[in-house]
């Protein structure tokens, strides 16, 4: 979708979703967590995008941007905790203002398949944990290193890569991106967005309610605290089954989409270089409504009725 569809001016109605976002960016009390439910078609992904786009550009240009991560789930394909976390790290590469040490040394070790830091059966003695490989040559000998006022003895690595290792290495590098950010989101937010989570697979799914959501927004002792979760989708059970006191602290809801007027009908087509009719006009509000049809095919319905497309 281009920017001009994105900016603000010209995005259709959503006042309300939109105040709830911009309100949730200005961290003034517990609320981390936004969750948008309706059935598809009805312009979530449309909406989240104008989010992504508003944390962009609020300042009117970048140099005022709030750190924002959009991820389409139906077009994902790693449904890893590591998969979505590194797809993460990799949009902030060459951006100097975020830095992920801990993430970015483990996983220095781990695409190097150097077994030292990621714990006992790795070739080593010691905790798994970042501070433990350096990044100027291959691990090889006995290592030596204060990490935390302890001292981890690692020993010359094995020469075969496990799944085993992988597994644990990207649980490490998971749980390190974690903590890098929430030292990040200190003093600043930090917005995740996930849509089409109906779409969602596990392990990912899982890790979203309990290694994400209730590790680092609900518990207060490793909380990230400017971090902000935004999910869109169909339903939310997971984020529905949490108890009502957490529901009601840290989440805002929207169980569905506010419903258009005639003139955000009007202004929608208009936007799309149709201008309607009063008839079409009020058969569009009327199928919408009614829930027959989405948005989009809205659109594609007047625009074959002009072209005289039997539908």
């Amino acid at each position: 979708m281009s920017s001009f569809l994105l900016d603000p001016k010209n995005h259709i109605d959503r006042v309300a979703e939109k105040e709830i976002f911009t309100t949730l960016l200005q961290l003034t009390d517990e609320a981390r967590v936004l969750a948008i439910r309706d059935k598809g078609g009805m312009g979530k992904s449309s909406l989240l995008k104008w989010f992504d786009y508003h944390c962009r550009w609020a300042g009117g240009d970048s140099s005022g941007s709030i750190p924002c991560t959009l991820t389409v789930l139906s077009e994902f394909e790693d449904h890893t905790p590591f998969g979505l976390i590194a797809k993460i790290r990799a949009e902030f590469g060459n951006n100097p203002n975020f830095d992920f040490p801990r993430f970015d040394e483990l996983d220095y070790a781990r695409a190097r398949q150097i077994p030292a830091p990621f714990g006992p059966g790795a070739g080593s003695r010691g905790s798994a944990t970042a501070g433990t490989v350096n990044r100027g040559g291959i691990v090889g000998g006995n290592i030596e290193r204060a990490i935390a006022g302890d001292v981890g003895t690692y020993n010359e690595a094995p020469s075969v890569w496990t799944s085993d290792l992988e597994h644990r290495a990207r649980l490490a590098c998971t749980n390190a991106f974690l903590d890098d950010l929430c030292e990040i989101t200190d003093k600043q937010p930090f917005v995740v967005m996930l849509d089409a989570f109906e779409g969602c697979r596990d392990p990912l799914r899982s890790w979203v309610r309990d290694g994400l959501l209730k590790s680092r927004i609900l518990a207060s002792d490793v909380r990230c605290p400017g971090l902000i979760v935004v999910i869109a989708g169909r339903d939310l059970p997971e984020l529905m089954q949490l108890p009502d006191e957490l529901q009601a602290r840290f989440v805002r809801s929207i169980e569905s989409l506010s419903k258009w007027e005639a003139t955000h009908v009007r202004d929608f087509l208009t936007l799309h270089g149709i201008d309607p009719s009063e008839n079409e006009v009020n058969f569009i509000q009327e199928q919408l409504g009614e829930g027959r049809l989405s948005l989009i095919a809205a659109l594609q319905l007047v625009q074959q009725l002009r072209l005289g497309i039997a539908v």
